[in-house]
């Protein structure tokens, strides 16, 4: 019973200090209590590291060059975050059967997830300094998430079509194009922001329920999200090839169209749902079209005004500004 109170104190705790400490009262509790989440100190030494309190970690974060392999929590080890100064390579990973999130976006010295095959389902390998490349990801039979942006290396998600749901794959270094992408079928989140490659997503109509395809640099187009209607969150800030969501109006609950974005008055007349809009600085949006109440937040420019279309009922509860008294954010009832 009072080990289970140290193991739970233990768990909660979020100081390496104060965990170290309850291990120290005594030898029972430093033999049958383990510390199971950990951010690796960068004083820290491999020795220390596999001393038998840290033996059961399942979620590690490392940026530490001294620490190289994991390999001895192959039974407990679920989720890893590798900093860009980590020392953990590919032969220090081959071992780990139950790894499920691995976060390797700052990594250099791993280029193959293949034997993590049966056990990953997250998989954050952006950033053009990633060592992740196309034939490292080539065995991944369970994966639901991948965040590849800015990764240059990486071009086709076609192989996981089975299992992928949320892809990151914009950045103006991204080499993804219209065919990595022609196979995704069962996508539910999609974010192609500044990817110049991509310009449809239609094929993703039937369960696509979050867009953002933000940034001038971006390829989608009006005709590229023409037969998506079950979207409930878009965002196409600075996109200037996106002119009307109106399609999207019996779903849609959060806008995003701030910058030079595409997107006119008329291009949001339609909609009946909407919760929440971001139009900073969008000139093309002068009034807003709030007859059903739906509207709470509304975020604008105080140099590009923007007029809500109320019934009396429907009454600003109360406005925030940021530093610069620039930014307006209302909230309604």
């Amino acid at each position: 019973m009072i080990l289970d109170i140290i193991q739970t104190i233990l768990n909660k705790s979020k100081e390496l200090r104060t965990q170290l400490k309850l291990l120290q009262i005594d030898r029972h509790t430093y033999m049958n209590c383990y510390i199971y989440s950990l951010k690796i100190p960068k004083n820290m030494s491999n020795r220390i590291f596999r001393q038998r309190k840290y033996s059961r970690i399942s979620k590690l974060v490392c940026d530490n060059d001294k620490i190289r392999s994991v390999n001895h929590l192959a039974d407990y080890l679920e989720e890893l975050v590798c900093g860009s100064n980590c020392g953990i390579n590919q032969k220090g990973t081959y071992k780990l059967k139950k790894l499920r999130i691995l976060d390797y976006s700052y990594g250099k010295k791993i280029t193959s997830v293949n034997h993590l095959g049966n056990s990953l389902v997250e998989l954050k390998c952006g950033f053009f300094w990633c060592s992740i490349d196309q034939k490292g990801i080539m065995d991944l039979k369970k994966l639901k998430m991948i965040m590849c942006a800015e990764n240059y290396k990486i071009t086709d998600l076609n192989h996981l079509k089975n299992t992928l749901e949320i892809v990151h794959c914009g950045g103006v270094l991204n080499c993804m194009d219209q065919k990595g992408i022609s196979e995704l079928e069962k996508i539910r989140e999609f974010y192609c922001n500044n990817g110049s490659r991509i310009h449809s997503v239609n094929h993703m109509c039937n369960t696509l329920e979050i867009l953002h395809c933000n940034g001038k640099y971006c390829g989608l187009t009006q005709s590229g999200i023409s037969n998506l209607t079950k979207i409930r969150e878009f965002s196409c800030g600075d996109n200037s090839q996106i002119n009307s969501v109106n399609h999207m109006s019996g779903t849609l609950e959060i806008l995003e169209c701030y910058g030079k974005c595409g997107l006119t008055q008329s291009g949001m007349s339609d909609l009946t749902k909407i919760k929440k809009i971001d139009c900073y600085k969008n000139r093309n949006i002068a009034e807003i079209n709030n007859r059903n109440r739906t509207l709470r937040v509304l975020i604008y420019s105080r140099k590009v005004p923007v007029i809500v279309l109320d019934d009396k009922n429907n009454h600003m509860m109360h406005s925030e500004f940021n530093e610069s008294g620039n930014v307006i954010t209302k909230y309604y009832n």
